[in-house]
């Protein structure tokens, strides 16, 4: 429940202050905006992120400047800024790439999939889906995170229902056999 949760919160905020660790200030912005976005504070579950960003940019964090993008990406994906979540996904896919980060890299390309499906860009959609699972069967790498299961889920189920099961199932196939 997350008004347990925000007692908590709120004091491993005010600890992390007075400790003054960057790191974990971030990570408290990261929590802050999860929080603020299940409230449906959308302003203010953006504004987090971008604390985050800047956190993690300041200390030269790499990794967890590019998980903040990533945030941010699905957060606008979510609120419909769909320009601005590509324009970051591109940004950042490439960077997902180059650190090996194989969920990461093959969930970006489920969320270009999923900005199609709003747009009802469904072929392309399907060939993206079937890419991000081809990645992820070379890798034996599953999305283990539920939100990421349930956004896929209802990807494939809204897919199936635009263009039959047998021809999702053709472009998936199809994107699985492309070359990045």
């Amino acid at each position: 429940e997350i008004k347990e949760a925000l007692p908590i919160y709120h004091a491993a905020l005010e600890n992390s202050k007075k400790i003054n660790n960057p790191w974990r200030n971030g990570e408290m912005y990261r929590v802050q905006a999860a929080m603020s976005y299940i409230q449906g504070d959308y302003a203010a579950a953006e504004r987090a992120i971008h604390s985050a960003i800047r956190t993690y940019t300041e200390i030269n964090d790499k990794r967890f400047t590019l998980i903040a993008q990533s945030d941010l990406s699905h957060h606008l994906r979510r609120a419909g800024r769909w320009e601005e979540a590509i324009e970051i996904y591109l940004e950042t896919l490439p960077k997902w790439q180059e650190q090996g980060n194989i969920p990461a890299w093959a969930h970006q390309l489920e969320c270009f999939a999923f900005i199609c499906i709003y747009q009802g860009k469904f072929e392309p959609a399907a060939i993206l889906i079937g890419k991000a699972r081809g990645i992820r069967r070379a890798k034996i790498s599953e999305s283990t995170d539920r939100r990421e299961i349930a956004d896929l889920n209802q990807a494939l189920d809204q897919l199936a229902e635009a263009l039959g099961k047998a021809e999702r199932d053709r472009l998936m196939n199809q994107g699985e056999n492309l070359s990045f």
